[in-house]
């Protein structure tokens, strides 16, 4: 069994310590995802993402009517090595588009996850939530989710409503979230593979962790964040089924068993 790991080097992501952390052979880095598809496959991703964007925090509806602007935004950003980012897409929708292209094709050895630093979100409680990890195939990652999707302090959302000058100070004396080019984005990530490794290999058995250091806890704030996915580790429990998990995929050549049951 293989991930393969589509980077986004628009984020201080150290790939060779991704590759190091993991067991031997079980990750490959490759290319950024838009590197890897055809002029084709790019001329029609281009219209897909355009129909995809969020419109309105509460309303589920997205754009269905793409105006020539927006497509030709998406085509160039898509040309890009280090794409932009700005628009809010669906997120599951974001991963079945990419799906329908053979280069992101999950097979019983190859899982893809996908690193982007594209918004991404999903519909929960009659409103948009951004995210940092799609649960989905491919699996997507969120670099800009990693910094904007756990909320930032409390205090810092209570000084912007009265002072944005100020709120801004506030967050620059804190340590407490992920700052654009922080040293700990490498630690988020490999905290955020434990996540969709253990997805990609048992979707149907996968839950969260309640144990606030574990890199299974589903964090809500920056703060619980940069400790759970931040600590590069799993609970006790957890960790024992990761064990057991990676005996199996080694002595197994193929996945599919691990996918039934």
């Amino acid at each position: 069994m293989k991930f393969l790991i589509f980077p986004d080097f628009s984020a201080p992501i150290d790939y060779t310590a991704i590759v190091r952390h993991f067991p031997d052979k079980w990750v490959e880095i490759v290319r950024p995802f838009q590197m890897v598809l055809n002029e084709k496959e790019k001329e029609v991703l281009s219209i897909k993402l355009a129909k995809i964007r969020i419109l309105s925090a509460d309303r589920e509806e997205l754009n269905p009517n793409v105006f020539p602007v927006e497509r030709d935004y998406e085509k160039r950003n898509l040309e890009r090595e280090q794409m932009k980012f700005g628009p809010v897409y669906s997120g599951y929708h974001f991963a079945y588009a990419l799906s329908e292209s053979s280069a992101f094709a999950q097979t019983t050895t190859d899982i893809p996850i996908i690193f982007t630093n594209q918004r991404l979100a999903t519909f929960e409680s009659q409103r948009w939530h951004l995210r940092a990890i799609i649960f989905s195939f491919p699996i997507l990652l969120s670099t800009t989710g990693f910094r904007e999707a756990p909320a930032r302090p409390r205090e810092y959302y209570l000084l912007k409503h009265q002072d944005a000058v100020l709120a801004e100070q506030f967050l620059s004396s804190r340590s407490d979230w992920l700052r654009e080019d922080d040293e700990r984005f490498t630690s988020v990530a490999i905290g955020y593979l434990y996540q969709a490794m253990l997805f990609g290999i048992r979707p149907l058995a996968f839950s969260f962790c309640t144990s606030s250091r574990c890199a299974l806890f589903n964090s809500h704030w920056q703060s619980e964040m940069l400790t759970a996915q931040g600590n590069e580790a799993l609970c006790p429990t957890h960790q024992e089924i990761w064990n057991c998990l990676v005996k199996e995929t080694v002595s197994t050549p193929s996945t599919s068993a691990l996918f039934s049951g």
